[in-house]
């Protein structure tokens, strides 16, 4: 589905800097449950982006299930559960900063559901490890319907959520 016809476009600095305060605020009113129930749908509206999914890390299992999320989801992509030592999520979960794959339509090493993102109208991907202090939590994918090159001040923004 075309971008315009899901009414998505790149986020203004503006747009996101408002929304971003936003989740300042549902941070320090909301239950952690609650908080993280809400940040993929703030992070959709930071970003002006149609997905965003929430990985918890389970470290007894060395593997990540999706807890929330935000955007159209199918059910047979919420029960996938990530290795933490695949060659794409391990990298993403050792970086303190976001990972992007332009598109996620094509074979890549670093990206094992190319079938399931065609299903869904996936293209760009920006991944984000998720820290409580020093301690790794989780990770939240961020997904465009159309290539998108996210700029340097997004990636900034997103890291500190």
């Amino acid at each position: 589905m075309p971008k315009s016809a899901l009414n998505i476009s790149p986020a203004s600095p503006d747009h996101a800097l408002k929304v971003f305060s936003a989740v300042s605020q549902v941070l320090y009113t909301a239950s952690p449950m609650e908080f993280l129930h809400q940040l993929p749908v703030k992070a959709c509206e930071i970003l002006s982006v149609p997905v965003c999914i929430l990985w918890k890390l389970d470290e007894n299992a060395n593997s990540l299930r999706i807890i929330g999320s935000a955007g159209e989801v199918k059910e047979s992509f919420k029960k996938i559960e990530l290795r933490a030592e695949s060659p794409g999520v391990k990298m993403c979960l050792a970086s303190d900063e976001a990972s992007y794959l332009a598109d996620v339509t094509q074979e890549n090493e670093r990206y094992l559901h190319t079938s399931m993102a065609k299903e869904h109208g996936w293209v760009s991907l920006l991944s984000m490890p998720l820290r409580a202090g020093k301690n790794l939590v989780g990770l939240l994918d961020i997904y465009t319907s159309e290539e998108r090159h996210f700029a340097q001040w997004e990636k900034y923004l997103i890291s500190a959520l």
